[in-house]
């Protein structure tokens, strides 16, 4: 039976992208290695990592995102403040939050835990927080440079709040390569 990587996703749009690129870029991408930065390209909200999974498995996750989301409707979310996992004294993940139809997505994902525990993937034990991860802290960087870090987080702001309509969620694959993961979309369940 073949197994793939998979996790549950809504995708942002190209021009989203560009402006987590720009914000990328203001909190230090290229400039040292203290993070490992996303690819711009690859940023997605994650709403469930599901792990390896059997392909013939697809159908019924497919089902089960779709009972999940019945009568929602689009979700209207916008990006907002930077900040860090678990906290900026000593960031390990670095992010970007959400606003807007926050409540309706917590809910859709609420629902996604139970109708995948129902299929036998057992939910998240941390609470959910909706947030698009731009990179993570590598872990030889040093306690100055998580430092240096923090203050960026502080002061980098976004001039506008860009917003964008989530119209869908897709089960995505995850192929992990030297060059980082690439994400295949394997199905799409409109909101």
């Amino acid at each position: 039976m073949e197994k793939i990587r998979a996790f549950i996703a809504i995708k942002l749009p190209q021009e989203i992208k560009a402006v987590l690129a720009n914000l990328q870029t203001a909190l230090g991408a290229g400039k040292d290695n203290t993070v490992k930065w996303v690819n711009p390209d690859s940023i997605h909200l994650t709403l469930k990592f599901l792990g390896n999974i059997d392909a013939a498995a697809v159908p019924q996750i497919t089902d089960a995102m779709t009972g999940s989301t019945q009568n929602f409707g689009p979700l209207r979310l916008k990006v907002t403040e930077t900040g860090a996992f678990p906290g900026t004294g000593s960031p390990r993940v670095v992010w970007v939050g959400l606003t807007g139809d926050v409540t309706k997505l917590s809910m859709i994902h609420k629902s996604l835990e139970g109708t995948l525990a129902a299929i036998g993937f057992a939910p998240e034990k941390r609470s959910f927080s909706p947030h698009l991860t731009l990179g993570r802290v590598r872990d030889r960087a040093k306690k100055d440079e998580r430092s240096a870090l923090a203050r960026q987080l502080s002061t980098v702001k976004l001039k506008i709040r860009p917003e964008f309509f989530a119209r869908s969620i897709n089960l995505m694959r995850s192929e992990l390569t030297q060059k980082g993961a690439v994400y295949t979309e394997l199905a799409a369940v409109m909101l």
